[in-house]
């Protein structure tokens, strides 16, 4: 677009003109010097002006007075991430709730509800709402500090939420850092006393606090001990003994482990044989107890042979 197009966007005085479209990349509209700040260092004065007129889409004025449009707009996002996080679907659920935030930033900075304080309150809470949706959907992808910088945007705003509070502890004791997460249920255990969560997220947090400094103890006692002494400097007997003090437990203790190895091992091959022992004895038992009641079988019958042929 030539430079004599770009000025046609202006009036006499040089102010431009109202003229708002929609921008479709987020889908909220714009006038062409809201773009020009949007856009500022990536398109020059004419690229502006031609994808102002080409790529965004054209909006009457009684639609871009008024907030209405970008209400709808982002109910429905709001209501599609939430749709797409009840399916799993994080990431997508996190992009249907930027994208409705942005139409409700968009009737925040430009005041269309001043004048009215219960539709302004209720704008609020909708944003309130979706920083705290995309708290939670950072957390479900482990997304810490977008968790925390979205929980801390809650905060400017309602410095008591305790479901900011909450959020923004979880990310912070999964990052590691114990006494900011701490710090904060201790926030929202001040305005919830009772609250179940942040009791049982307080108690994991000192548990993983106490291994995490276990952790870092045993990594320094390894580090230490690996340092490799001046090899041309012999031992002296109280280092040598030392030395000898702190490795015996580790031998004693395979000392231990290789016995208790062995003594299962002999367990198990003295009950193999007592095992065969005790099958060898009864196998002989049983073949003797076969031979005996054959031996009385063969004593018995022909005695009754001849009882009954005398009562004949």
């Amino acid at each position: 677009m030539e430079s004599g197009e770009v000025a046609a966007l202006a009036g006499e005085d040089g102010v431009v003109a109202k003229e708002r479209r929609t921008d479709p990349e987020d889908g909220l509209v714009y006038s062409l010097d809201e773009l020009r700040i949007k856009y500022r260092g990536v398109y020059d004065e004419a690229e502006l002006a031609g994808y102002f007129h080409t790529k965004c889409l054209e909006q009457d004025d009684s639609e871009t007075d008024s907030p209405e449009d970008s209400k709808k707009v982002g109910d429905d996002l709001q209501q599609k991430g939430k749709d797409e996080y009840n399916k799993g679907n994080y990431e997508e659920a996190i992009k249907a709730w930027t994208t409705s935030r942005k139409s409700v930033a968009y009737i925040i900075d430009k005041g269309f509800y001043k004048d009215n304080p219960e539709q302004a309150e209720e704008v609020r809470q909708i944003n309130l709402r979706l920083l705290l949706n995309l708290s939670q959907g950072s957390l479900k992808l482990e997304d810490w500090r977008k968790a925390i910088e979205f929980a801390n945007k809650v905060l400017e705003l309602d410095k008591n939420h305790t479901k900011a509070l909450y959020r923004k502890s979880v990310a912070l004791i999964e990052m590691g850092e114990f006494n900011d997460g701490t710090a904060a249920l201790d926030a929202l255990l001040k305005i919830e006393p009772d609250n179940p969560a942040a009791k049982a997220l307080q108690a994991k947090a000192n548990r993983s606090a106490i291994e995490a400094h276990r952790k870092s103890q045993k990594a320094a006692k390894r580090m230490f001990a690996n340092l490799e002494a001046d090899s041309r400097v012999p031992p002296t007997r109280i280092k040598w003994l030392l030395d000898s003090i702190r490795n015996s437990p580790q031998e004693v203790s395979h000392l231990v482990e290789d016995w208790r190895w062995r003594l299962f091992d002999m367990r198990r091959d003295i009950l193999r044989q007592a095992q065969a022992i005790a099958r060898s004895v009864l196998g002989w038992c049983r073949q003797r107890c076969k031979g005996f009641v054959q031996s009385m079988y063969e004593t018995v019958a022909p005695e009754k042979d001849v009882n009954r042929r005398k009562e004949e």
